[in-house]
């Protein structure tokens, strides 16, 4: 491990964070820099780190933390990485296990709780590596560890005739209404689609994921990496249905939905997501994360996405480490507790 050595990396430049994570095959937006100055403007701090070996990056890691001098404590969150997979390259579970040993040095004079979230599907090795670093399943997972991928790569026809009977259903419904479909930019038209998701979350007991606030310090932080993304379907002149997706390299993730009643009367969704699925072919991309699913609860939103007839992705899923016991516990509990507000 004598060439193995790890830097912060400092830089109010999006490009330079983001170019090293876009050489990794597990790259996603949540180790994006943008998605890390969201969570700084919601109180996290943030470091970046870069494993090397020798003159070579082998692994990252875009980490969110929260000091609590009182109990001269940190509370480490690392959404979407670790990320170090690369083609052909070697030694990565090695690489992974110094990464990690690197952050708990990090803080090592600090009661440290890390929750991590790699997004690399389902693999024992990972798995083991994790488990001799410390780490252990958590008792209060905040994610599930399933998504669906779309492939937009696909022929048209194919991607059509992956949905189930149900889906081309509703999608030809949808079709027989005089809607328009928007690719927009306009702040009249993201006011409009901002107050319809607020409705549409007080309407069904949701919390507000984002401000507007968020949404612009997002939108600001992730070119040329990539965008934020509102999609449109109007009916007469009115938004009917919208989403809003991110776009990270040659992926995009959907990251806010909002329908009004009448959406919802005339199917707008169905095809919102379709020409999604249209405009993200037309530009190569190599798929639609759903932004994750719940088989276990809001059964209509996983059978919609379930219809979509996308690759069911497993990832790894949530790992923490602790070396106190009270410590864990008690991030579990509040993490369970918050959760149900």
């Amino acid at each position: 491990m004598d060439n193995y050595r790890v830097k912060e990396i400092n830089t109010t430049e999006p490009q330079e964070w983001d170019k090293i994570l876009s050489s990794y095959s597990d790259y996603n937006f949540y180790q994006a820099y943008g998605w890390g100055e969201l969570k700084k403007k919601q109180g996290w701090s943030v470091i970046r780190l870069a494993c090397y070996n020798g003159d070579n990056d082998v692994a990252l890691a875009q980490c969110l933390y929260k000091y609590y001098k009182i109990l001269n404590a940190v509370v480490l969150w690392v959404p979407g990485g670790p990320v170090f997979l690369r083609e052909n390259a070697d030694s990565q579970i090695q690489n992974l296990k110094f990464l990690l040993n690197a952050i708990r040095d990090k803080f090592k004079n600090r009661l440290l709780y890390i929750r991590l979230y790699p997004m690399q599907q389902y693999n024992s090795d990972i798995i083991l590596a994790l488990r001799s670093s410390g780490f252990q399943r958590p008792i209060c997972p905040i994610n599930h560890g399933l998504t669906y991928h779309i492939n937009t790569l696909l022929p048209e026809k194919e991607i059509l005739d992956n949905l189930t009977s149900n889906w081309r259903h509703n999608l030809k419904r949808s079709g027989n209404n005089a809607f328009d479909f928007v690719v927009s930019d306009s702040r009249e038209h993201f006011d409009k689609f901002y107050d319809i998701y607020l409705q549409e979350s007080k309407n069904n007991g949701l919390k507000v994921r984002f401000s507007k606030d968020d949404l612009a310090t997002l939108k600001n932080n992730l070119s040329p990496f990539g965008g934020l993304i509102l999609f449109l379907v109007l009916y007469k002149g009115q938004i009917v249905s919208g989403r809003l997706v991110c776009q990270a390299g040659k992926r995009i993730y959907d990251l806010v939905a909002a329908v009004t009643q009448e959406g919802r009367t005339k199917y707008a969704t169905y095809t919102l997501v379709w020409e999604i699925i249209k405009w993200a072919r037309e530009r190569n991309i190599e798929y639609f994360d759903v932004g994750g699913i719940d088989p276990f609860s809001y059964e209509t939103v996983f059978n919609f996405k379930k219809g979509l007839g996308g690759k069911l992705a497993e990832y790894i899923g949530e790992w923490e480490f602790s070396r106190s016991l009270l410590l864990r516990v008690f991030m579990n509990w509040y993490i369970s507790t918050l959760l149900k507000d």
